[in-house]
């Protein structure tokens, strides 16, 4: 079971979104699995990632959508359930939404993820 928020327009004029949800983790799926998928799935739609990082139970992965918006993504992976924010906005914002973006992964913090939700 995942628990979704529709995507918020975080910056409507930038065409920034920002997207946070969470998701039982029923297999116990490692970080580093869940990370290998994000990366597969980004690729498969045409995107590159140009970052890659696991870190424990935290996971963060950027690059380029298929239609050349930048993305960013920061996970917590637990053995019960996951919580992930991300972050889609064109490359020409970049400048723009640096900070927001910087400022709201850094204080992004999961609750206990040692059991589903």
């Amino acid at each position: 079971m995942a628990f979704w928020v529709q995507p918020c327009s975080a910056h409507p004029a930038l065409g920034a979104t920002m997207t946070v949800w969470g998701a039982n983790n029923p297999a116990g799926r490692s970080t580093a699995d869940v990370l290998a998928t994000t990366a597969g799935d980004i690729r498969a739609e045409g995107g590159q990632v140009t970052v890659q990082c696991v870190e424990g139970e935290l996971y963060t992965i950027s690059g380029y959508r298929g239609d050349g918006r930048i993305f960013y993504e920061r996970g917590f992976v637990g053995f019960g359930s996951t919580a992930t924010l991300r972050w889609v906005y064109p490359r020409g914002n970049k400048d723009a939404l640096d900070g927001p973006v910087s400022r709201t992964v850094k204080t992004f913090r999961a609750g206990d993820l040692s059991r589903p939700h």
